[in-house]
């Protein structure tokens, strides 16, 4: 049940505008209750919106806040008091003046989207004489958020495990969006962590018949070098002729254009992003949604993303590798179709043996999908 007035603090590094889980949940708690939302977001004139400190530290523009924070960063690295750990990050992360801040009196509950803000939280908790109730959102297992990449694994593997044992028995409920993550966050710090998958609202869309000579597939999300988008180009790149691949990507703009250098037919095309309440609107005209992510990264493996759920909610077929959550959804609804490992060849031959008959009955598994994977019944499993 939704809790109604209520005063409640949503967490999130970033701009949870942009960002759809954070934004769904903070819309969702607004109706009934008094929502406060602290990030590097912030909205001139409008009281619920509470800026981090610090802010430039955590973006890229100048070159002396990136020495800065390579230095505290490194320097917690080197500390052995976590006292003096969490001093550095209540700095780096923007809320060390923000324990006693008198607009956080009286909090009936916090959502926390962020392991970083996770302190913030917890003191939060523990110095209000109400019962606060700590929702710690980890859609990700953060001590392995970028586990092949170096500079993560020497300045931030080693703190995120000390984080997680130090703070996430004391939140009263832990979330993450796949049985996998959750297991892992068991496994490792014995807690039991609630699967809400990342789905949107509930769509009530008709299931479309391709009626063109070729099958549209569409790719859409984050740029992240961690996700090989250069082997599923050079698929489509190889697949047969009645295949059209478009991509949406948003993120480095270095990385994009060195995709779009790669592109060797007229079969595959990068366009532009759209605003994520365009989403669904974009890429309905497509036949087949595309989540390709040939990695060894524990997440990605573990992954069940945004997308795989938008593509449902437009009633898209699927094709995915052998990614654990994914293909049991797949299996479960006959929403689609993978391969059964991440080799180009049989890429290929899963994708050129998908007819428009096979493709009308994805779709229509990703139609019984949606009745299941979306907000209305995720936001359901936690209030």
């Amino acid at each position: 049940m939704k809790p109604s007035s209520k005063k409640i603090l949503v967490t999130c590094l970033g701009t949870p505008i942009s960002s759809p889980r954070p934004k769904k949940m903070a819309d969702y708690l607004s109706i009934g209750n008094e929502v406060l939302l602290l990030s590097d977001y912030s909205k001139e004139g409008d009281p619920k919106f509470i800026h981090l400190d610090n802010s430039d530290l955590r973006s890229n523009k100048k070159n002396i806040y990136r020495i800065i924070r390579l230095f505290l960063l490194f320097l917690r690295r080197v500390l052995i008091f976590g006292y003096l750990k969490d001093f550095i990050n209540g700095y780096l992360y923007g809320y060390k003046r923000m324990a006693n801040d008198e607009r956080f009196n009286s909090l009936d509950m916090i959502i926390c989207h962020d392991l970083s803000l996770l302190p913030l939280a917890i003191a939060l908790k523990e110095r209000s004489e109400k019962n606060v109730e700590v929702i710690f959102d980890a859609r990700e297992y953060y001590p392995k958020q970028y586990e092949n990449d170096f500079s993560f694994n020497f300045l931030h593997a080693k703190d995120r495990n000390r984080l997680c044992r130090k703070l996430l028995k004391k939140c009263d409920k832990v979330l993450t969006v796949s049985d996998g993550i959750a297991e892992k966050y068991h496994q490792v710090f014995g807690v039991h962590p609630i699967v809400m998958v990342s789905a949107p609202y509930f769509k009530d869309h008709p299931v479309t018949k391709n009626e063109d000579t070729f099958i549209k597939a569409v790719y859409h999300g984050v740029a992240n070098k961690n996700r090989n988008l250069e082997k599923i180009i050079k698929i489509f790149d190889n697949s047969d002729q009645n295949f059209k691949f478009d991509l949406y990507l948003t993120g480095e703009d270095r990385y994009i254009q060195n995709l779009k250098g790669m592109i060797e037919t007229e079969r595959v095309s990068i366009k532009r992003p759209v605003q994520f309440n365009q989403i669904n609107s974009t890429i309905q005209k497509y036949d087949l949604g595309v989540i390709f992510y040939d990695s060894n990264d524990f997440n990605v493996k573990h992954c069940l993303p945004n997308k795989f759920f938008e593509y449902l909610q437009a009633r898209l077929a699927i094709y995915t590798g052998p990614s654990i959550e994914m293909t049991r959804i797949i299996d479960e609804f006959g929403c689609g179709v993978y391969s059964k490992d991440f080799s180009s060849s049989e890429a290929l031959n899963v994708l050129n043996s998908i007819d428009k008959y096979k493709l009308s009955k994805f779709k229509e598994g990703s139609n019984e999908a949606a009745q299941k994977y979306n907000f209305e019944n995720e936001i359901a499993k936690v209030f």
